[in-house]
């Protein structure tokens, strides 16, 4: 009896041994790893866990305020820079600029582009124009943020600069859907699901190596293509430009309603350059199916905005004759090359008469359910 305890001791002792050395040599290599090979800050573009995307009420995310963004800070709020004076200076002409990443990224920011392109002339010399673009926002959320964040600073003019995360580049398939939404859906961060999710999975998940090596695995168990998001039959690309349009339809009536002008932007992409300028633009224009696709696409909007009534700006075609480097992936520009959005939107302004001032209307009897459309017809 005495030999046997012994002998399992002996077993116990070992298996701990091995036990405490594997937790060793994994918890060393992710150090040398997070250290010598990734960022130190964690940064997954598929999920909420950086600066720039902090979960927040209705909207669902914006910056982490006082964190940095090139040169700038979040504000209180989150967005880039600073907020809009209250009161507003009487002699000011207010531009608060909504839309995703490529109105809150880049060292430049749009906004800026557009004072700059104004302030050449005089009667855009009082111009001030704010950033309220989160990374990743689609319409609808601009929609939202239009309501709790924008009409409280008096604007002038609201400008929607957009279009690539509605319809041209879309990653979560269902209309009006933020690409990160399907992980609030399955409740990853929520304690009262935790039981039914996967216990070593989520261990795992803390782990950088594995989230580098195993990618792939992950967006199929965590995100929407896991099948736990499937998109109804009937939301097609024809349901998301039609939601696209509606949304942009909606906003210019709450801008009306409180006597603020509206302008919608559609933004260029990569795939509509004639001349590829790097190899990683070649990269995206070499993709004939893709490039025929997304023109499809283009002329599609317009020509659906082109039978609308509220004011908009064709800003897709900038960069087709250019055989400079502009894109440094299918959306976002270079540094040094983006300001040419800015002057598009100044001379829409211009021969649209958009800072001229809009007599209040009566706001659109609209119920709850149209106003904050959610796309979830056929579920």
């Amino acid at each position: 009896m005495h030999d046997s305890n012994q002998k399992i001791e002996r077993i116990l002792a070992r298996t701990f041994m091995v036990l405490v050395s594997a937790v060793l040599c994994l918890t060393s290599a992710e150090i040398i790893y997070r250290t010598f090979v990734r960022e130190k800050v964690l940064k997954d573009a598929w999920m909420l866990t950086d600066d720039n995307h902090v979960p927040r009420p209705y909207v669902m995310a914006t910056g982490r305020p006082g964190s940095p963004i090139y040169n700038d800070v979040h504000n209180e709020l989150g967005y880039r820079g600073h907020l809009p004076a209250l009161p507003k200076p009487s002699d000011e002409f207010r531009v608060i600029v909504l839309g995703g990443s490529t109105v809150h990224f880049n060292k430049v920011d749009i906004p800026r582009y557009i004072e700059e392109a104004a302030h050449k002339e005089s009667i855009g010399k009082n111009l001030k124009a704010y950033n309220f673009g989160i990374a990743s926002s689609v319409s609808q959320q601009d929609l939202v943020r239009l309501v709790t964040d924008v009409i409280e600073y008096d604007p002038d003019l609201v400008i929607h600069y957009g279009g690539g995360n509605d319809v041209f580049a879309v990653v979560d398939p269902r209309v009006n859907y933020p690409h990160r939404f399907s992980l609030y859906e399955k409740k990853v961060w929520e304690g009262q699901s935790v039981r039914e999710y996967p216990f070593f999975h989520s261990i795992l998940l803390g782990s950088q190596i594995y989230r580098d090596l195993f990618t792939e695995d992950i967006k199929k168990r965590d995100f929407a293509d896991s099948g736990f998001a499937t998109p109804a039959a009937n939301q097609t690309e024809e349901l998301r430009l039609w939601a696209y349009t509606q949304n942009m339809e909606i906003m210019n009536h709450i801008s009306q309603s409180f006597g603020i002008n509206f302008l919608s932007v559609i933004q260029p992409m990569v795939y509509f350059k004639k001349n590829a300028g790097s190899e990683v633009e070649k990269s995206f224009l070499q993709n004939t199916e893709q490039v025929n696709t997304q023109e499809e696409r283009r002329r599609n909007i317009l020509f659906t905005f082109s039978h609308k009534k509220f004011p908009y700006a064709d800003c897709t075609g900038i960069y087709d004759e250019s055989k400079e480097e502009v894109f440094r992936d299918y959306i976002h520009l270079v540094d040094g090359k983006d300001s040419l959005p800015g002057e598009c939107i100044w001379k829409a302004i211009k021969e649209k008469n958009l800072m001229a001032k809009v007599r209040k209307e009566r706001p659109l009897n609209l119920q709850p359910s149209h106003l904050f459309f959610t796309g979830n017809q056929g579920q």
